[in-house]
């Protein structure tokens, strides 16, 4: 009889994110992330991402001359919905 092995491994992240001096989402006040950092903390391609901002699904801010802020709350939402389809 063959024997079977299972290897499970678990990892746990805290990351905390935020700062006094920045502003919050403008719809619903969550923390604001570059498109950069909200690509790669939810593990999307940019592709992806760009089709929830063309959507409207993922609040986002930006102003002339500074990087483009997207809601990491509205991103963690769709990604969620994403997966879960």
């Amino acid at each position: 009889m063959a024997r079977r092995t299972t290897i499970r491994t678990t990892t746990e992240t805290l990351l905390i994110l935020g700062s006094s001096g920045t502003p919050g989402c403008p719809v619903c006040g969550g923390v604001m992330v570059t498109l950069e950092q909200g690509r790669m903390l939810c593990g999307v391609a940019s592709e992806q991402l760009n089709r929830w901002l063309e959507s409207g699904a993922v609040h986002h801010s930006g102003r002339a001359g500074s990087p483009r802020m997207v809601c990491l709350y509205s991103l963690l939402i769709c990604l969620q919905n994403n997966t879960s389809a």
